[in-house]
Protein backbone atom coordinates (compact mmCIF):
# COMPACT_ATOMS: atom_id res chain seq x y z
CA UNK A 1 0.00 0.00 0.00
CA UNK A 2 1.25 3.47 -0.90
CA UNK A 3 2.29 5.67 2.03
CA UNK A 4 0.34 8.93 1.54
CA UNK A 5 2.45 10.72 4.12
CA UNK A 6 5.47 10.39 1.85
CA UNK A 7 3.60 11.36 -1.33
CA UNK A 8 5.06 14.49 -2.99
CA UNK A 9 1.57 15.74 -3.90
CA UNK A 10 0.46 15.30 -0.29
CA UNK A 11 3.46 17.20 1.00
CA UNK A 12 2.92 20.04 -1.47
CA UNK A 13 -0.78 20.39 -0.66
CA UNK A 14 -0.04 20.33 3.06
CA UNK A 15 2.59 23.05 2.68
CA UNK A 16 0.22 25.20 0.63
CA UNK A 17 -2.47 24.79 3.28
CA UNK A 18 -0.06 25.81 6.03
CA UNK A 19 1.01 28.88 4.04
CA UNK A 20 -2.60 29.82 3.38
CA UNK A 21 -3.55 29.50 7.03
CA UNK A 22 -0.53 31.56 8.01
CA UNK A 23 -1.54 34.23 5.52
CA UNK A 24 -5.12 34.62 6.68
CA UNK A 25 -4.57 34.24 10.42
CA UNK A 26 -4.19 38.01 11.03
CA UNK A 27 -7.64 38.50 9.49
CA UNK A 28 -9.15 35.87 11.76
CA UNK A 29 -8.24 38.06 14.75
CA UNK A 30 -10.59 40.84 13.60
CA UNK A 31 -13.74 41.03 15.71
CA UNK A 32 -16.73 43.01 14.44
CA UNK A 33 -19.25 44.77 16.67
CA UNK A 34 -22.65 43.85 15.18
CA UNK A 35 -24.94 44.70 18.12
CA UNK A 36 -26.63 41.34 17.89
CA UNK A 37 -27.78 41.68 21.49
CA UNK A 38 -29.42 45.00 20.69
CA UNK A 39 -28.11 46.90 23.72
CA UNK A 40 -24.95 48.51 22.28
CA UNK A 41 -22.93 47.19 25.25
CA UNK A 42 -19.26 46.26 24.74
CA UNK A 43 -19.44 43.59 27.43
CA UNK A 44 -22.29 41.63 25.83
CA UNK A 45 -20.79 38.71 23.84
CA UNK A 46 -23.92 38.60 21.65
CA UNK A 47 -22.92 41.94 20.17
CA UNK A 48 -19.67 40.58 18.68
CA UNK A 49 -19.27 38.65 15.46
CA UNK A 50 -17.75 35.54 17.02
CA UNK A 51 -19.92 35.54 20.14
CA UNK A 52 -16.96 36.34 22.38
CA UNK A 53 -15.54 39.54 23.83
CA UNK A 54 -12.41 40.93 22.15
CA UNK A 55 -9.03 40.06 23.61
CA UNK A 56 -6.03 42.36 23.92
CA UNK A 57 -4.66 40.66 20.77
CA UNK A 58 -7.76 41.36 18.65
CA UNK A 59 -8.40 43.98 15.99
CA UNK A 60 -11.88 45.45 16.47
CA UNK A 61 -14.31 46.99 14.01
CA UNK A 62 -17.01 49.04 15.74
CA UNK A 63 -18.82 50.06 12.56
CA UNK A 64 -20.96 53.17 13.07
CA UNK A 65 -22.36 52.11 16.45
CA UNK A 66 -22.36 54.02 19.70
CA UNK A 67 -20.75 51.47 22.00
CA UNK A 68 -21.26 51.56 25.77
CA UNK A 69 -18.48 50.37 28.11
CA UNK A 70 -20.20 49.65 31.42
CA UNK A 71 -17.80 47.28 33.19
CA UNK A 72 -14.06 46.56 33.59
CA UNK A 73 -12.31 44.26 31.15
CA UNK A 74 -13.05 45.96 27.83
CA UNK A 75 -9.91 45.62 25.70
CA UNK A 76 -8.55 45.21 22.16
CA UNK A 77 -5.28 45.61 20.27
CA UNK A 78 -6.09 48.15 17.55
CA UNK A 79 -9.21 49.34 15.72
CA UNK A 80 -9.76 49.03 11.99
CA UNK A 81 -10.04 52.12 9.79
CA UNK A 82 -12.31 54.83 11.13
CA UNK A 83 -15.98 54.09 10.53
CA UNK A 84 -17.73 56.76 12.57
CA UNK A 85 -18.22 54.91 15.86
CA UNK A 86 -18.55 56.56 19.28
CA UNK A 87 -17.37 54.97 22.54
CA UNK A 88 -18.94 55.95 25.88
CA UNK A 89 -17.14 54.76 29.02
CA UNK A 90 -19.76 54.88 31.75
CA UNK A 91 -19.92 54.38 35.53
CA UNK A 92 -17.86 51.31 36.43
CA UNK A 93 -16.56 50.93 32.90
CA UNK A 94 -12.85 50.55 32.19
CA UNK A 95 -11.45 50.52 28.64
CA UNK A 96 -7.87 49.26 28.41
CA UNK A 97 -6.45 49.41 24.88
CA UNK A 98 -3.53 47.26 23.78
CA UNK A 99 0.11 48.29 23.73
CA UNK A 100 0.41 49.41 20.12
CA UNK A 101 1.57 52.89 21.11
CA UNK A 102 0.87 54.52 17.76
CA UNK A 103 -2.39 52.82 16.73
CA UNK A 104 -4.31 51.57 19.76
CA UNK A 105 -6.02 54.96 20.23
CA UNK A 106 -6.51 55.65 16.54
CA UNK A 107 -9.79 55.36 14.62
CA UNK A 108 -11.80 54.51 17.71
CA UNK A 109 -13.94 57.41 18.70
CA UNK A 110 -14.69 60.00 19.66
CA UNK A 111 -14.36 58.66 23.19
CA UNK A 112 -16.47 60.09 26.02
CA UNK A 113 -15.33 59.21 29.55
CA UNK A 114 -18.35 59.75 31.77
CA UNK A 115 -18.73 59.81 35.56
CA UNK A 116 -17.20 56.70 37.10
CA UNK A 117 -15.56 55.64 33.83
CA UNK A 118 -11.84 55.17 33.17
CA UNK A 119 -9.71 55.01 30.06
CA UNK A 120 -6.35 53.37 30.80
CA UNK A 121 -4.22 55.12 28.21
CA UNK A 122 -0.76 54.08 29.38
CA UNK A 123 1.84 55.82 27.21
CA UNK A 124 -0.33 55.57 24.07
CA UNK A 125 -0.63 58.30 21.45
CA UNK A 126 -4.08 59.89 21.37
CA UNK A 127 -5.11 59.99 17.71
CA UNK A 128 -8.82 60.45 18.35
CA UNK A 129 -10.87 63.05 20.22
CA UNK A 130 -11.30 62.35 23.94
CA UNK A 131 -13.70 64.17 26.29
CA UNK A 132 -13.42 63.55 30.03
CA UNK A 133 -16.65 64.51 31.73
CA UNK A 134 -17.20 65.18 35.44
CA UNK A 135 -16.22 62.12 37.47
CA UNK A 136 -14.34 60.51 34.57
CA UNK A 137 -10.63 59.65 34.48
CA UNK A 138 -8.19 59.58 31.59
CA UNK A 139 -5.31 57.68 33.17
CA UNK A 140 -2.35 57.98 30.86
CA UNK A 141 -1.68 59.04 27.24
CA UNK A 142 1.80 60.27 26.41
CA UNK A 143 1.15 62.22 23.20
CA UNK A 144 -1.53 63.96 21.14
CA UNK A 145 -1.42 64.11 17.34
CA UNK A 146 -3.34 64.01 14.03
CA UNK A 147 -5.60 66.95 14.83
CA UNK A 148 -7.00 65.26 17.93
CA UNK A 149 -8.28 67.12 20.98
CA UNK A 150 -8.49 66.28 24.67
CA UNK A 151 -11.15 68.22 26.60
CA UNK A 152 -11.54 68.02 30.39
CA UNK A 153 -15.22 68.83 30.82
CA UNK A 154 -15.08 68.39 34.58
CA UNK A 155 -13.00 65.19 34.50
CA UNK A 156 -9.38 64.35 35.34
CA UNK A 157 -6.39 63.70 33.08
CA UNK A 158 -3.35 62.11 34.73
CA UNK A 159 -0.84 61.82 31.85
CA UNK A 160 1.65 58.98 31.69
CA UNK A 161 4.29 59.95 29.17
CA UNK A 162 6.63 57.43 27.52
CA UNK A 163 9.53 56.28 29.66
CA UNK A 164 12.29 58.83 29.28
CA UNK A 165 14.48 61.04 31.41
CA UNK A 166 12.45 64.07 30.38
CA UNK A 167 8.93 62.69 30.88
CA UNK A 168 7.66 64.74 27.98
CA UNK A 169 4.05 64.62 26.80
CA UNK A 170 4.57 65.00 23.06
CA UNK A 171 2.54 67.28 20.81
CA UNK A 172 3.95 66.10 17.52
CA UNK A 173 1.58 67.10 14.72
CA UNK A 174 -0.37 70.16 13.66
CA UNK A 175 -3.95 71.04 14.64
CA UNK A 176 -3.90 69.20 17.95
CA UNK A 177 -5.61 70.78 20.94
CA UNK A 178 -6.13 70.59 24.68
CA UNK A 179 -8.77 72.39 26.71
CA UNK A 180 -8.58 72.32 30.51
CA UNK A 181 -12.16 73.63 30.62
CA UNK A 182 -13.66 72.78 34.02
CA UNK A 183 -11.50 69.72 34.68
CA UNK A 184 -8.28 68.83 36.44
CA UNK A 185 -4.84 68.20 34.92
CA UNK A 186 -2.38 66.34 37.15
CA UNK A 187 1.35 66.72 36.39
CA UNK A 188 3.84 64.64 38.38
CA UNK A 189 7.18 65.80 39.72
CA UNK A 190 9.52 62.81 39.67
CA UNK A 191 12.70 64.65 40.67
CA UNK A 192 14.12 68.14 40.46
CA UNK A 193 15.17 67.49 36.86
CA UNK A 194 12.45 65.09 35.73
CA UNK A 195 8.79 65.96 35.62
CA UNK A 196 5.82 65.73 33.30
CA UNK A 197 5.60 68.57 30.81
CA UNK A 198 4.28 69.32 27.33
CA UNK A 199 6.82 69.16 24.50
CA UNK A 200 5.62 70.87 21.31
CA UNK A 201 7.60 68.99 18.69
CA UNK A 202 5.33 70.22 15.90
CA UNK A 203 3.59 73.35 17.12
CA UNK A 204 1.96 74.72 13.96
CA UNK A 205 -1.74 75.63 14.44
CA UNK A 206 -1.78 73.92 17.83
CA UNK A 207 -4.07 75.36 20.50
CA UNK A 208 -3.79 74.77 24.25
CA UNK A 209 -6.10 76.43 26.75
CA UNK A 210 -5.10 76.55 30.43
CA UNK A 211 -7.02 79.79 31.08
CA UNK A 212 -10.17 78.24 32.47
CA UNK A 213 -11.92 77.52 35.76
CA UNK A 214 -10.21 74.11 35.81
CA UNK A 215 -7.25 73.19 38.02
CA UNK A 216 -3.66 72.22 37.26
CA UNK A 217 -2.28 70.10 40.08
CA UNK A 218 1.51 69.92 40.37
CA UNK A 219 2.00 66.72 42.38
CA UNK A 220 5.18 66.46 44.46
CA UNK A 221 6.61 62.98 44.08
CA UNK A 222 10.07 63.45 45.58
CA UNK A 223 10.09 66.24 48.18
CA UNK A 224 10.41 69.65 46.53
CA UNK A 225 12.56 72.34 48.10
CA UNK A 226 12.54 76.11 48.07
CA UNK A 227 13.58 77.65 44.74
CA UNK A 228 13.00 74.45 42.73
CA UNK A 229 11.81 75.65 39.32
CA UNK A 230 9.75 73.76 36.74
CA UNK A 231 8.88 74.74 33.18
CA UNK A 232 5.88 72.74 32.01
CA UNK A 233 5.96 73.88 28.38
CA UNK A 234 8.84 73.15 25.98
CA UNK A 235 8.80 74.18 22.31
CA UNK A 236 11.42 71.96 20.71
CA UNK A 237 10.10 71.88 17.15
CA UNK A 238 9.02 74.17 14.33
CA UNK A 239 6.10 76.54 14.60
CA UNK A 240 4.62 78.58 17.40
CA UNK A 241 1.75 77.06 19.36
CA UNK A 242 -1.18 79.15 20.51
CA UNK A 243 -1.20 78.76 24.29
CA UNK A 244 -3.57 80.62 26.59
CA UNK A 245 -1.77 80.20 29.90
CA UNK A 246 -4.02 82.39 32.00
CA UNK A 247 -2.65 84.00 35.15
CA UNK A 248 -1.60 80.77 36.85
CA UNK A 249 -4.04 81.28 39.73
CA UNK A 250 -5.41 77.79 39.01
CA UNK A 251 -1.97 76.11 39.36
CA UNK A 252 -1.56 74.47 42.77
CA UNK A 253 1.13 72.40 44.51
CA UNK A 254 -0.12 69.11 45.97
CA UNK A 255 1.63 66.73 48.37
CA UNK A 256 4.52 69.01 49.30
CA UNK A 257 5.79 69.66 52.81
CA UNK A 258 3.75 72.14 54.87
CA UNK A 259 4.65 75.77 54.32
CA UNK A 260 5.51 75.45 50.61
CA UNK A 261 3.65 77.00 47.71
CA UNK A 262 4.25 78.12 44.11
CA UNK A 263 5.28 81.42 42.61
CA UNK A 264 3.27 81.54 39.37
CA UNK A 265 4.38 84.99 38.22
CA UNK A 266 6.14 83.44 35.18
CA UNK A 267 3.36 81.01 34.34
CA UNK A 268 1.57 83.43 32.02
CA UNK A 269 4.77 83.87 29.99
CA UNK A 270 6.12 80.35 29.56
CA UNK A 271 4.40 77.94 31.94
CA UNK A 272 7.11 78.15 34.61
CA UNK A 273 6.60 77.94 38.39
CA UNK A 274 8.98 78.15 41.36
CA UNK A 275 8.63 76.67 44.83
CA UNK A 276 8.37 79.41 47.49
CA UNK A 277 7.17 79.70 51.10
CA UNK A 278 3.44 80.02 51.56
CA UNK A 279 2.35 83.63 52.12
CA UNK A 280 1.44 82.94 55.75
CA UNK A 281 4.82 81.32 56.32
CA UNK A 282 6.57 84.34 54.80
CA UNK A 283 4.60 86.67 57.06
CA UNK A 284 5.46 84.62 60.12
CA UNK A 285 9.14 84.63 59.19
CA UNK A 286 9.06 88.37 58.63
CA UNK A 287 7.24 88.93 61.92
CA UNK A 288 9.74 86.73 63.72
CA UNK A 289 12.59 88.73 62.25
CA UNK A 290 10.97 91.99 63.29
CA UNK A 291 10.45 90.78 66.87
CA UNK A 292 14.09 89.68 67.02
CA UNK A 293 15.27 93.10 65.85
CA UNK A 294 13.09 94.91 68.42
CA UNK A 295 14.31 92.61 71.20
CA UNK A 296 17.94 93.24 70.27
CA UNK A 297 17.45 97.01 70.20
CA UNK A 298 15.82 96.97 73.62
CA UNK A 299 18.67 94.94 75.06
CA UNK A 300 21.26 97.22 73.52
CA UNK A 301 19.43 100.26 74.92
Amino acid sequence: MKNLNSSPSKLISTSVAILFIGFVSPLSAQVVFENGGGDNVWGNPLNWSDGELPLVTDVVNLGTFTVEVNAPGATYLTPTASTGATVNINNGGVLTPGTNAFNSLRNIGPININSGGTLEGGSLVARTDITVNTGGLLNGVGAIRDGSEIVLDGGVWAPSPPSSSTYNIRIDSANTAFDLSTGKLQLDLISAGSFEKFDFISASTTYFNFNTSGTIEIIDGYGVELDDTFSFVVISGAGTPVIDYGSGSNVVLVGAAPGLSLDVSQWATNGTVTVVPEPTTSLLLAAGGLITMVFRRRRSA
